[in-house]
């Protein structure tokens, strides 16, 4: 009962290793929000003024204004937003005060567009650090949806081992409940539980990396912040693979439950 037990938890972490998680954007002052909204529709409507009572003194005049207006032309003006949507958040201080850096993702009737807005408040008052308009080829939640179809091989090669490292992980404790040992069987346990290594992709852009030195339940793991990319990661199972291949060495006669 006690290795069912166990064999239980380990599967229950390898489904927690696929996480979609929005640490921040609950987090968002009201306030700050608010505002942001405020100065993006200032400047749908071409309504610089109070933008650029706000914005840092040292940026303030023509050229602000001359920049606020190439942002402009690319929002409709006089079409309201079919959508709109915090996407993108970070929250943080400084010696100056709180800082809020937004994301809005809006739609006009199949135009995607991402709007950044950066504040500073203080004490005395909330300045305008950032603030940009970009178009995009389509809405956030689609440019990152977790697809197979067009990809290349290491997305596929990676995919393959995120499932192939959990299975043989799993093969390997199921070997190890029935495999009877001296008292150095419980250690085996942790061994083959943790993988070595992290060899992760950028599911959207491709883009992978590697460490060297990341220890991993189970061999695999999927996560993704709210409105990102997905994050494909494996790494080593050698205490699986260690395991299986010490478990065929021991004696033919020994005994198994």
């Amino acid at each position: 009962m006690t290795h069912l037990r166990l064999l239980l938890l380990a599967l229950l972490a390898v489904i927690a290793g696929c996480t979609r998680q929005s640490p921040t954007l609950s987090q968002v002052p009201a306030a700050d929000q608010a505002l942001a909204l405020y100065y993006v529709d200032q400047l749908r409507a071409r309504k610089f003024d109070d933008i650029d009572r706000a914005t840092l003194p040292s940026v303030r005049g023509p050229k602000l204004y001359d920049a606020l207006l190439k942002m402009a032309e690319t929002m409709p003006e006089k079409d309201a937003p079919t959508s709109r949507k915090l996407v993108g958040a970070q929250l943080g201080k400084n010696d100056e005060g709180t800082t809020t850096n937004l994301v809005f993702e809006y739609e006009f009737s199949g135009k995607w567009l991402l709007a950044n807005v950066a504040l500073l408040r203080k004490t005395d008052a909330v300045l305008l650090t950032a603030l940009s308009v970009r178009a995009i080829p389509q809405s956030i939640e689609d440019l990152h949806r977790f697809r197979l179809t067009g990809k290349s091989a290491t997305h596929y090669a990676v995919l393959a081992l995120a499932i192939l490292f959990p299975l043989l992980t799993l093969y390997a404790l199921v070997a190890w409940v029935r495999t009877r040992m001296s008292w150095t069987k419980w250690p085996w346990l942790l061994f083959i539980l943790f993988s070595i290594g992290a060899f992760s992709i950028n599911w959207t852009t491709g883009q992978t990396q590697f460490s060297p030195y990341t220890i991993r339940l189970f061999g695999a793991s999927v996560a993704s912040i709210l409105y990102g990319p997905w994050f494909l990661s494996v790494s080593f199972p050698l205490g699986a693979i260690a395991f299986l291949v010490r478990r065929k060495m021991l004696p033919p006669t020994a005994p198994k439950t």
